[in-house]
Protein backbone atom coordinates (compact mmCIF):
# COMPACT_ATOMS: atom_id res chain seq x y z
CA UNK A 1 0.00 0.00 0.00
CA UNK A 2 1.34 3.42 -0.58
CA UNK A 3 0.74 6.03 1.87
CA UNK A 4 1.42 9.63 1.12
CA UNK A 5 2.93 11.49 4.52
CA UNK A 6 1.94 14.82 4.85
CA UNK A 7 4.71 16.40 7.72
CA UNK A 8 3.25 19.58 9.54
CA UNK A 9 3.66 21.72 11.92
CA UNK A 10 0.00 22.20 12.40
CA UNK A 11 -0.06 25.43 14.36
CA UNK A 12 -3.05 25.16 13.54
CA UNK A 13 -3.78 22.91 10.68
CA UNK A 14 -5.64 24.69 8.37
CA UNK A 15 -8.31 24.03 5.58
CA UNK A 16 -5.60 23.66 2.74
CA UNK A 17 -3.89 20.81 4.50
CA UNK A 18 -7.19 19.20 4.41
CA UNK A 19 -8.12 20.24 0.48
CA UNK A 20 -4.64 18.82 -0.72
CA UNK A 21 -4.99 15.54 1.24
CA UNK A 22 -8.18 15.30 -0.20
CA UNK A 23 -6.94 15.93 -3.39
CA UNK A 24 -4.32 13.51 -3.26
CA UNK A 25 -6.51 10.26 -2.57
CA UNK A 26 -8.39 11.61 -5.48
CA UNK A 27 -5.71 12.07 -8.29
CA UNK A 28 -2.93 9.89 -7.16
CA UNK A 29 -2.31 6.35 -6.45
CA UNK A 30 -2.05 6.60 -2.64
CA UNK A 31 -4.68 4.52 -0.42
CA UNK A 32 -4.05 6.89 2.32
CA UNK A 33 -2.70 10.19 3.74
CA UNK A 34 -0.89 10.29 7.07
CA UNK A 35 -0.78 13.94 8.51
CA UNK A 36 2.17 13.84 10.46
CA UNK A 37 2.56 16.91 13.19
CA UNK A 38 5.69 17.62 14.75
CA UNK A 39 6.79 17.82 17.91
CA UNK A 40 9.28 19.74 18.12
CA UNK A 41 10.00 21.86 14.80
CA UNK A 42 13.61 21.70 13.52
CA UNK A 43 14.01 24.95 12.45
CA UNK A 44 13.01 26.03 16.18
CA UNK A 45 9.62 27.67 15.34
CA UNK A 46 7.77 28.54 18.67
CA UNK A 47 4.78 26.05 18.49
CA UNK A 48 1.39 26.12 20.60
CA UNK A 49 1.46 23.09 23.15
CA UNK A 50 1.45 19.68 21.54
CA UNK A 51 -1.71 18.44 22.67
CA UNK A 52 -3.70 21.18 21.05
CA UNK A 53 -1.71 20.45 17.95
CA UNK A 54 -2.49 17.10 18.13
CA UNK A 55 -6.09 17.29 18.84
CA UNK A 56 -6.75 19.35 16.21
CA UNK A 57 -5.23 17.27 13.56
CA UNK A 58 -7.36 14.73 14.81
CA UNK A 59 -10.26 16.77 13.91
CA UNK A 60 -9.26 16.38 10.53
CA UNK A 61 -9.64 12.92 10.19
CA UNK A 62 -12.00 11.28 7.92
CA UNK A 63 -11.98 8.24 5.52
CA UNK A 64 -8.56 7.75 3.62
CA UNK A 65 -6.89 10.61 6.02
CA UNK A 66 -5.42 9.31 9.15
CA UNK A 67 -2.98 10.77 11.49
CA UNK A 68 0.50 9.43 12.77
CA UNK A 69 1.78 9.90 16.18
CA UNK A 70 5.19 8.83 14.96
CA UNK A 71 6.95 12.17 15.71
CA UNK A 72 4.82 12.82 19.15
CA UNK A 73 6.01 9.35 20.43
CA UNK A 74 9.42 10.43 19.46
CA UNK A 75 9.30 13.25 21.16
CA UNK A 76 12.44 16.14 20.97
CA UNK A 77 13.21 17.82 17.66
CA UNK A 78 11.48 16.35 14.37
CA UNK A 79 13.83 15.24 11.38
CA UNK A 80 12.27 14.09 8.30
CA UNK A 81 15.23 11.19 7.89
CA UNK A 82 14.58 9.96 10.99
CA UNK A 83 10.82 9.71 10.99
CA UNK A 84 10.87 7.99 7.20
CA UNK A 85 13.48 5.70 8.78
CA UNK A 86 10.94 5.09 11.44
CA UNK A 87 7.77 4.55 9.34
CA UNK A 88 9.68 2.04 7.26
CA UNK A 89 10.95 0.08 9.80
CA UNK A 90 7.34 -0.31 11.37
CA UNK A 91 5.31 -1.02 8.21
CA UNK A 92 8.04 -2.75 6.40
CA UNK A 93 4.90 -3.69 3.41
CA UNK A 94 3.89 -0.11 2.85
CA UNK A 95 5.76 2.52 0.55
CA UNK A 96 5.48 5.71 1.70
CA UNK A 97 6.30 9.63 -0.59
CA UNK A 98 6.76 12.72 1.62
CA UNK A 99 4.29 15.54 0.49
CA UNK A 100 5.32 19.51 0.59
CA UNK A 101 4.30 22.30 -0.17
CA UNK A 102 5.46 24.15 -3.40
CA UNK A 103 6.80 26.80 -1.06
CA UNK A 104 8.98 24.66 0.34
CA UNK A 105 10.70 24.25 -3.00
CA UNK A 106 10.35 27.92 -4.26
CA UNK A 107 12.51 29.09 -1.03
CA UNK A 108 14.53 25.99 -1.09
CA UNK A 109 14.55 25.41 2.30
CA UNK A 110 14.53 21.92 2.15
CA UNK A 111 18.14 22.10 1.48
CA UNK A 112 18.37 23.06 5.21
CA UNK A 113 16.84 19.45 5.92
CA UNK A 114 18.72 17.23 8.20
CA UNK A 115 20.69 15.06 5.66
CA UNK A 116 18.69 16.40 2.68
CA UNK A 117 20.70 14.59 0.06
CA UNK A 118 20.54 11.33 1.92
CA UNK A 119 16.79 11.79 2.65
CA UNK A 120 16.24 12.11 -1.06
CA UNK A 121 17.66 8.28 -1.67
CA UNK A 122 15.61 7.15 0.71
CA UNK A 123 11.61 8.61 -0.10
CA UNK A 124 10.22 10.60 -3.28
CA UNK A 125 8.51 13.74 -2.38
CA UNK A 126 5.21 14.82 -3.97
CA UNK A 127 4.98 18.62 -4.11
CA UNK A 128 1.73 20.65 -4.13
CA UNK A 129 0.97 23.93 -5.51
CA UNK A 130 0.33 26.66 -4.09
CA UNK A 131 -0.63 29.82 -4.99
CA UNK A 132 1.98 32.12 -5.22
CA UNK A 133 4.45 29.78 -4.95
CA UNK A 134 4.61 28.10 -8.00
CA UNK A 135 7.18 25.63 -9.58
CA UNK A 136 7.99 24.11 -12.90
CA UNK A 137 8.51 20.80 -13.38
CA UNK A 138 11.69 21.06 -15.46
CA UNK A 139 13.49 22.94 -12.65
CA UNK A 140 12.95 20.03 -9.89
CA UNK A 141 15.40 17.54 -8.99
CA UNK A 142 14.82 14.08 -10.10
CA UNK A 143 13.39 13.06 -6.85
CA UNK A 144 10.22 15.14 -6.90
CA UNK A 145 7.33 15.51 -8.45
CA UNK A 146 4.82 17.68 -9.22
CA UNK A 147 1.34 16.90 -8.53
CA UNK A 148 -2.05 18.25 -10.43
CA UNK A 149 -3.10 19.86 -7.65
CA UNK A 150 -3.35 22.97 -6.64
CA UNK A 151 -4.44 24.54 -3.39
CA UNK A 152 -5.46 27.99 -1.67
CA UNK A 153 -2.53 29.96 -0.44
CA UNK A 154 -3.55 29.47 3.02
CA UNK A 155 -0.93 29.16 5.89
CA UNK A 156 -0.93 28.87 9.68
CA UNK A 157 0.87 32.11 9.92
CA UNK A 158 -2.51 33.65 8.41
CA UNK A 159 -4.27 32.27 10.82
CA UNK A 160 -2.22 32.70 13.68
CA UNK A 161 -2.30 36.83 12.68
CA UNK A 162 -6.04 36.91 12.08
CA UNK A 163 -7.17 35.63 15.17
CA UNK A 164 -4.53 38.28 17.16
CA UNK A 165 -6.02 40.80 15.66
CA UNK A 166 -9.37 39.67 16.59
CA UNK A 167 -10.56 38.73 12.53
CA UNK A 168 -12.57 35.77 11.90
CA UNK A 169 -10.68 32.70 10.65
CA UNK A 170 -14.33 31.09 8.92
CA UNK A 171 -12.48 28.98 5.80
CA UNK A 172 -9.53 29.11 6.75
CA UNK A 173 -9.61 26.15 9.03
CA UNK A 174 -12.48 23.84 9.48
CA UNK A 175 -15.30 24.71 11.77
CA UNK A 176 -14.28 22.26 14.09
CA UNK A 177 -10.42 23.55 14.86
CA UNK A 178 -12.13 26.94 14.38
CA UNK A 179 -14.24 26.10 17.77
CA UNK A 180 -11.41 24.19 19.17
CA UNK A 181 -8.92 27.32 19.05
CA UNK A 182 -11.79 29.69 20.28
CA UNK A 183 -12.72 27.26 23.10
CA UNK A 184 -9.12 26.65 24.06
CA UNK A 185 -7.70 29.90 23.49
CA UNK A 186 -4.71 28.53 21.61
CA UNK A 187 -3.25 31.56 20.34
Amino acid sequence: MLVACFGLSANPPHSAHLIAAREILKKTPAKEVWLIPCWRHSFSKKLAPGKHRWNMVKLMEQSGIKCSDVEFLRKGISYTIDTVRILKKMYPSMRFVWVIGSDIIKDQSYKKWKNWQKLAKEIKFWIVQRKGFEVRKQSLPACFALLPIETKNISSTLVRERLKKGLSIKGLVIPKIEKYILEKNCY
